[in-house]
């Protein structure tokens, strides 16, 4: 039973989390909204290869984790969410219903400044990702809000 109630609290915590992230939000504003709304979150600061700052919030095993990548003045300009792969039908179906399909896995805002890719999990994996990312040619800071509840 304790197991449950602390899945429904993390799934409860994630769709809330997964609403309010626009692309290029600060850094500093994602880090306070973590710590104030998600506290049992760990963050974790790293660099791409490419010299990209990033900023992943671990809940529990890699489920419910928020990995955000931002340019050089502090603008998400990406960001991944990893779900069990339980919740897959469903995201596809808020997908659907909140964008325009490009493909099986790929989806557009109306405005076409954000595209969302699935990444379908790997053969045994448990977890599949969501990645949020500005379109090409988007240079302006976006105020789209990825996903309604």
């Amino acid at each position: 039973m304790k197991h449950l109630i602390v899945l429904l609290l993390l799934a409860t915590c994630s769709v809330s989390a997964f609403a309010q992230f626009p692309l290029g939000g600060k850094e500093k504003e994602i880090r306070a909204y973590f710590n104030k709304n998600i506290p049992y979150a760990s963050a974790k600061d790293f660099k791409t290869a490419d010299n990209v700052s990033g900023l992943r919030f671990l809940k529990s095993r890699g489920v419910g984790d928020y990995t955000f990548y931002f340019d050089s003045n502090g603008n998400c300009i990406s960001y991944v969410v990893t779900y069990y792969n339980k919740e897959l039908d469903n995201i596809i179906n808020r997908l659907n219903s909140t964008f325009k399909p490009l493909d099986n896995s790929t989806w557009t805002s109306e405005n076409e400044e954000t595209n969302i890719t699935v990444v379908p999990p790997k053969e045994k994996d448990k977890c599949f990702s969501v990645v949020y990312l500005k379109s090409a040619g988007n240079s302006q800071n976006s105020t789209l809000t990825l996903a309604s509840n």
